[in-house]
């Protein structure tokens, strides 16, 4: 018994020959599948000889099949092989051989879920759709196997003629997205089913060449950067391409283009196409090339078979970003006053969207880092700092640190911009009490004359002591201690130190505090508010080993306290 007269028997015991009572739409099986088709395709050039394509694929698909009358009477899916040969006859006929199994399974309750084998012959034509793409309209035919599985395993041979159209995209390179539509018809003695079909697939094209040279193909061309500066300067000198392709080569040509399409470089070759190529921004006759946007083409020749491909454009970029640096305020007071507690540190560009990435960095008076920012972009560029260093130290009273801002733009051109960071006097609040921290009075050597020295530290000196005046004439109903400190010279002995401390650190510092606070008495602080204590070496900000930071310790504080 063939399968379609075994269906119908079945819809004639059930009184079903327009349209069966379906069952609750069970179970629809959706399987993937898998199948593997090669295409071949074949043409003979004089330099190149043969060459084969042989592309694998794995493909999934849907089956539907229709009933004599029309009726949807299962849904299901296989698996399927194949080689598909092309270039037979004429360029782009494709000859197509596919052997497979299929699952069927039940909609309505007179049909019995059954297997299907095949094996199918098809023939057809691709056409080429743009670049990318093509579409292969097939027909053909075979013989269908129907396994019907009751109280034994039965096979029904029926012959069939199938259409179907698929679609081909290339994705990168030989890998390829097929897809498309397929109707099989197959006869049952007087009777006829039908089988509609979608599948879609992966396949990747492998190529053999018979004859005297495989010729060059998939041929890739990139470079590494978007903007490059041949200056010299030890950043981005340099732009490198990048080039592959598969296949012999006779001989090649890299074309390095301006803008107007003026060749300006040109790199040859022959047999080897070298994986990196390095350009140093020299044009043909020495120069170095003009700033400006440029694209690169390659050019590989295999015989009479020639293959271009080109790079997304680039600059050249030579010339260092224009960038100002502004500090505000002229002075600042990080001690939480509210009042000029930080510090606005802007870098104004001329063109923001040329900026890559900026750096600033800050260093005490001793030159010692003290603060780092980074950034990229433009973003950030305005940036407001609170006077604190990474670990939270916050900077001494009435100093100047030092700025630097590096700002790079992206071909790598760095401009280098200084500036000063100036501290005023810091007035902390310790409940009722106000402190002040003074390490930039410089006295000379074991001196306690301020007014000795270079000018320019004699100068600064007086600022400080005028600038400490108008700080105490907002406080007059505030007694003054004026604490003065020292710092060893000798910190290798205990002993030594106590010694240094008690014979020399003492006396010099109690002197340094006696000769600032007449200092203010002359600028006209009232002399009874004011006590004078030396203090030596104690109560040290940073330990005695810290070489660097030492100069913290030798300070005067002025410790206000409300009478």
């Amino acid at each position: 018994m063939h399968i379609m007269s075994y269906i119908l028997n079945k819809f004639k015991k059930k009184g079903l020959y327009i349209m069966p009572k379906l069952k609750n739409i069970s179970i629809a099986l959706l399987a993937l599948a898998a199948s593997v088709c090669c295409p071949i395709f074949a043409e003979e050039t004089p330099e190149t000889g043969y060459e084969i394509l042989i592309s694998p694929a794995v493909t999934g698909r849907i089956l539907l099949p229709i009933g004599d009358f029309g009726e949807i009477t299962s849904l299901g899916g296989g698996l399927a092989f194949g080689a598909e040969f092309g270039n037979l006859i004429v360029p782009q006929t494709v000859l197509r051989f596919t052997a497979g199994y299929d699952f069927i399974s039940e909609l309505i309750e007179s049909v019995t879920s059954f297997g299907i084998s095949s094996i199918t012959l098809t023939a057809g034509y691709a056409f080429p759709v743009g670049d990318s793409f093509s579409i292969t309209p097939l027909a053909g035919g075979g013989y269908l196997g129907h396994l019907v599985s009751e109280s034994q395993v039965n096979m029904y041979l029926d012959p069939f003629v199938r259409a179907q159209i698929d679609g081909t995209l290339d994705i990168a390179g030989d890998l390829n997205l097929v897809f498309g539509p397929f109707c099989n018809i197959f006869f049952e003695q007087s009777q006829t089913g039908i089988y509609l079909g979608f599948g879609m697939g992966i396949s990747n094209t492998f190529h053999v060449f018979l004859g005297k040279k495989q010729p060059a193909r998939a041929l890739q061309f990139t470079r590494d950067l978007d903007f490059f500066s041949p200056n010299a300067d030890g950043l981005k000198d340099v732009i490198t391409f990048k080039q592959s392709a598969q296949g012999e080569i006779d001989r090649y040509e890299i074309s390095i283009t301006a803008g107007g399409g003026i060749t300006i470089k040109t790199f040859r070759g022959a047999s080897v196409l070298p994986r990196d190529l390095m350009w140093d921004g020299k044009t043909d006759n020495g120069k170095t090339a003009e700033d400006g946007s440029y694209t690169a083409t390659i050019t590989v020749i295999s015989g009479n078979h020639e293959v271009k491909a080109a790079c997304a454009a680039f600059t050249i970029d030579t010339k260092p970003p224009e960038v100002a640096l502004s500090v505000k305020p002229e002075r600042f007071s990080p001690d939480s006053d509210g009042v000029d507690d930080t510090s606005l540190i802007s870098m104004i560009a001329k063109q923001a969207d040329e900026v890559a990435d900026w750096t600033i960095k800050i260093t005490d008076p001793t030159g010692t880092p003290f603060h780092e920012q980074r950034g990229t972009g433009s973003s950030g560029m305005k940036y407001t700092w609170d006077g604190k260093s990474a670990v939270g130290e916050i900077v001494q009273s009435t100093e100047e640190y030092s700025i630097e801002a590096v700002v790079a733009d992206k071909a790598g051109n760095r401009t280098i911009l200084n500036g000063k960071i100036a501290v005023d006097v810091l007035v902390q609040r310790f409940g009722n009490r106000l402190k002040i921290i003074i390490p930039s009075i410089v006295f000379q050597g074991f001196e306690a004359d301020f007014r000795r020295g270079s000018p320019e530290q004699i100068a600064k000196n007086n600022a400080v002591i005028n600038r400490l005046v108008e700080i105490f004439r907002k406080y007059p109903n505030y007694s003054l201690l004026i604490e003065g400190y020292a710092i060893n010279v000798y910190t290798d002995n205990q002993a030594r130190m106590e010694r240094e401390n008690t014979e020399a650190l003492l006396p010099l510092s109690q002197k340094r505090a006696e000769a600032i606070r007449e200092a203010l008495v002359q600028q006209g602080v009232d002399r009874t508010r004011i006590t004078a204590v030396g203090r030596g070496n104690a109560n040290p900000v940073v330990p005695y080993t810290d070489v660097a930071n030492q100069w913290k310790n030798r300070r005067v504080e002025f410790i206000l306290e409300k009478k």
